[in-house]
């Protein structure tokens, strides 16, 4: 084979070769992503003796640099960096990058790092409107940010995902917000410059109860903007800073009382389907606390016992509210209910509390005492009738569900 005819068979190998390789062959291709690390030194401006780190450290002192950083190099990833070991105390999100430490007010008391997942919920504190001067970064509950010199200096704010509590008092009390968006200007929600404490917020709120059933508040109508899901009882919204902000609800299931203030005072309403917007109930931005009603016990003579205790008990019927039974007169299989769980002990609130446990139902909300010709039963355990005419007995039991 001459050269010439060497060209041509090389030259259609090429094409050929070209040809076979797949469609998205020619697109670029793309660089690793860099491998998470971080390098921390001992004297300021990446100076001095340093130490480069790939993996969490639960306790620096283990390498021997707890409390020795007074600058940081980020390679890589996301990491957090705590003041005290097993990454307690003030902690810290930093981002590639180099960081004076001692500038941003830590000095030299690191003592654990870690590095955060990517899709980690994170809020950037932001000292100007628009995300710009300088920031700090949180990925946990900071409810003391004037311990670390940024209290009260917030003008703007980023977060990557969740929902974040911020207040204007230290310890997350004052006056909270909700948010689970970025605010180029926090002066729209009357929060610039004046926040102190900030935490991420669980959107579930209330003690779980799988009979409760769960509904969903939501900020704007038609089931948008911030979410939160309720599932059990919320005396006061306020603490969840979703106080008078609810335009819609979403009920899963179940059914719910919300009122216009706090400890289910004002003016309530049952809701027992969903409501697009809550306008429509004269409760837009109103709704102050909320609860499950419980369904009404079965009619009958009496009330199921509580498994726990003796079988085949007869309990006196009850006046049935919405959350309520009333006992004016409670008793079980006949008797009355002495004052006292065993002899002149346990006398009172627990004789009630027990009573309405048997009852099925919840606690005692209210009682009273009195003496009658009358043999009240103990309800202690092995406690029997007592003979005593004249002993005191419960009366107008008020039990909740």
């Amino acid at each position: 084979m001459n050269y010439t005819a060497m060209i041509k068979a090389a030259t259609g190998l090429f094409i050929a070769t070209a040809l076979s390789l797949p469609a998205n062959a020619d697109q670029p291709i793309r660089s690793p992503e860099p491998i998470a690390e971080i390098t921390l030194f001992t004297g300021t401006g990446n100076s001095g003796r340093s130490q480069r780190f790939r993996s969490d450290q639960r306790d620096l002192s283990s390498s021997r640099f707890s409390d020795k950083a007074q600058s940081i190099l980020v390679n890589g990833g996301q990491w957090e960096l705590c003041q005290n070991n097993r990454y307690r105390g003030r902690c810290e999100v930093f981002s590639p990058g180099q960081y004076n430490l001692r500038a941003l007010g830590w000095g030299s008391t690191i003592s654990s790092l870690r590095q955060l997942q990517s899709n980690a919920d994170t809020i950037t504190l932001y000292s100007e409107p628009d995300f710009k001067g300088y920031s700090r970064t949180y990925a946990r509950k900071m409810d003391k940010l004037k311990n670390y010199g940024f209290i009260g200096k917030t003008a703007s704010l980023r977060i990557t995902g969740g929902i974040w509590k911020i207040c204007t008092n230290s310890g997350m009390s004052g006056i909270c917000q909700l948010i689970d968006r970025d605010y180029s200007e926090l002066q729209s929600i009357n929060m610039d410059y004046r926040i102190a404490a900030i935490a991420p917020q669980s959107e579930r709120i209330g003690a779980y109860n799988p009979d409760n059933g769960q509904i969903a508040l939501f900020e704007e109508r038609g089931y948008r903007g911030t979410k939160v899901t309720i599932r059990g009882e919320v005396a006061d919204l306020r603490r969840s800073g979703f106080s008078d902000r609810a335009s819609s609800i979403q009920l899963q299931n179940g059914r719910w009382e919300v009122c216009e203030n706090s400890f289910f005072g004002g003016r309530c309403e049952i809701i027992d389907y969903s409501v697009t917007d809550l306008s429509r109930l004269r409760l837009n931005n109103r709704i102050s606390s909320i609860r499950p009603v419980m369904p009404p016990l079965p009619p009958g003579p009496g009330y199921e016992p509580n498994p726990g205790w003796q079988s085949g008990n007869n309990i006196s019927q009850g006046i049935e509210g919405q959350r309520t039974v009333f006992f004016p007169e409670p008793t079980i299989n006949g008797d009355t209910v002495a004052e006292c769980l065993y002899p002149n002990r346990q006398c009172g609130q627990q004789a009630a509390v027990e009573f309405c446990r048997i009852a099925g139902l919840r606690t005692a909300v209210y009682f009273e005492a009195i003496r009658g010709y009358r043999s009240p039963k103990f309800l202690g355990r092995g406690a029997s009738q007592t003979r005593r005419n004249q002993s005191p007995y419960l009366v107008d039991v008020l039990c909740s569900r």
